[in-house]
């Protein structure tokens, strides 16, 4: 037992159905009237029914701003769409871009077409909030770092938060580009035939890059250095689809880290001639990558990012993992196909926020991190968020409930939080630490033949601190929390964990100052 010393938008759906005869059958949508009513319920799930005698086809679903709805079914990829007698097909209606929601904008109506020329049925919908924070304004210039010669056409691509694809344009004839966005922080990456995908910074994964931060009414500048790519041999090609409907994914970056479940210690190399390490490709609209021309061949891990979408590796066989201790490293020493990932759908559509810092010490160089919130409701992932340069860290769109953060790092043991709450009164949670241990297949360190509870960090505290014990074998635990009357306050462990150093966070923020303890069984 230690001691520690601790100071101190709604959303609703209005439902009604309505049928509409065709030449080849009746389609019943139920609703046919959406309603989004606050940021924090931002999906609705819209049924087509053919309640006919024939086949029925919905050739196409069309809308005012696409840039403000992602849609997605659960049986179909994408249009055509036929529907038997009695079939019925789910379609998910995200409100994703909700920050570009203006007044004018408050009233849509999605048409849904038969064969492309008649409208089958209306979907009425009606936006009842505006997160809308204006615009702000990037621009940059793309050439080639050997030659220095402009490089035209170049596909210059922005993702809010690290994780969100929110637009995309190309460099004109002299290289330079622009574009508007909504105010954040952005992840922006170059793609062009012949040269290896480079983000802000000329990094070349999304892990790495230099973040740009965008204002209102303000003007960023990222420009970007592209390496040529040498001549290799070296390849990996799949599809990136969805794990439910089966169909392809068209907006995914995939990236390949060297490494296996046995690495040995990645070899250091300037990133000012090829990229070393770590390479990135984006899927095309047919959901299809192909990284070409790998400088060294070795082992990687291969893994899908796409918003609405959690993070996925590559697996030989099985369903594809979320995290990297059940994916399957690859040996790329010659041209690889068929690699294909199939990615789970992301619950995040709420407007919760759990952000914090990452803290991987001097001895853990690796910055390639992803942090996962995974619903303790639902046990599993939610959505995540990769750390500006390795650092700090925010987890967006967040619905309410329970969380635990995981901090994943190919080779290193996880590093996770205490138990961590988004209300209707906490919506966002601030001040979350996620500490990284040497504990890991790359470091084997030596176990300790007894348990060993150490004292928490820092200590006092306000509201944070982090609390770190070694477990000599497997074992089933509890790590909980009493105050100074020795009442049971909260539960942080409570489960089978194997051998190993970890390192737990507790959030005190809704206790009062005092004398807390906690109790290792």
């Amino acid at each position: 037992m230690q001691r520690l010393t601790y100071t101190v938008f709604l959303a609703g759906i209005l439902c009604f159905a309505s049928i509409a005869q065709t030449s080849s059958g009746i389609l019943k949508v139920i609703p046919d009237h959406l309603e989004f009513q606050s940021i924090f319920n931002r999906i609705a799930d819209v049924q087509f029914i053919n309640t006919g005698n024939a086949p029925i086809t919905i050739s196409n679903i069309t809308y005012k701003k696409p840039e403000l709805y992602f849609i997605r079914f659960d049986k179909y990829g994408y249009y055509p769409i036929t529907l038997a007698p009695n079939d019925t097909v789910h379609m998910d209606c995200i409100l994703s871009g909700y920050y570009f929601v203006s007044q004018q904008d408050s009233v849509d109506t999605m048409f849904v077409y038969d064969s492309g020329v008649e409208s089958v049925e209306p979907i009425k919908i009606k936006i009842d909030f505006q997160a809308n924070h204006g615009l702000g304004s990037i621009n940059g210039n793309i050439k080639s770092l050997s030659s220095g010669i402009p490089i035209a056409n170049a596909h210059i691509r922005f993702l809010l938060g690290g994780n969100y694809f929110i637009n995309s344009t190309y460099s004109d004839g002299y290289g330079n580009y622009s574009a508007q966005l909504p105010p954040g922080n952005y992840i922006v990456a170059a793609e062009k035939d012949s040269f290896y995908t480079t983000f802000f910074g000329e990094k070349f994964d999304p892990f790495t890059s230099t973040v740009v931060h965008i204002s209102r009414d303000s003007l960023s500048t990222a420009n970007i250095d592209m390496n040529k790519m040498i001549s290799t041999g070296y390849s990996i090609s799949g599809t990136v689809m969805d794990l439910k409907s089966q169909f392809t994914v068209d907006r995914a970056v995939v990236v390949i880290r060297k490494g296996t479940h046995n690495p040995a210690k990645i070899e250091i190399q300037p990133q000012d001639t090829i990229p070393a390490q770590s390479y990135s490709v984006f899927a095309d609209a047919s959901g299809n990558y192909n990284l070409q021309n790998i400088p060294q061949a070795g082992y990687y891990f291969v893994q899908s990012f796409s918003d609405f979408y959690v993070p996925s590796y590559f697996k030989q066989s099985g369903p594809s993992p979320v995290f990297w201790q059940k994916g399957d490293s690859v040996q790329i020493n010659t041209a690889l196909t068929n690699k294909n990932i199939s990615m789970e759908r992301d619950s995040s559509i709420g407007g919760g926020i759990i952000a914090g810092a990452v803290n991987t010490g001097s001895i853990i160089p690796d910055k390639r991190i992803v942090i996962y919130a995974k619903s303790t409701n639902y046990n599993i992932p939610f959505n995540y968020a990769i750390p500006i340069e390795g650092k700090t860290f925010t987890v967006n769109n967040l619905p309410y409930g329970s969380y635990q953060l995981i901090g994943q790092l190919i080779g290193y043991a996880d590093a996770t939080s205490g138990t961590v709450n988004i209300t209707a009164i906490d919506t966002q949670v601030n001040d979350i630490v996620l500490n990284f241990t040497t504990t890991g297949i790359q470091n084997n360190p030596i176990i300790p033949h007894t348990v060993e509870l150490g004292q928490n960090y820092p200590n006092p505290f306000n509201p944070t601190t982090t609390i770190q014990f070694i477990l000599p074998r497997s074992s089933y635990i509890t790590l909980k929390i009493f105050n100074f009357l020795g009442e049971e306050i909260e539960t942080l462990v409570n489960g089978n964990y194997k051998e190993g150093r970890y390192s737990i966070n507790w959030n005190a923020k809704k206790l009062a100052s005092g004398v807390y303890f906690y109790v290792l069984n």
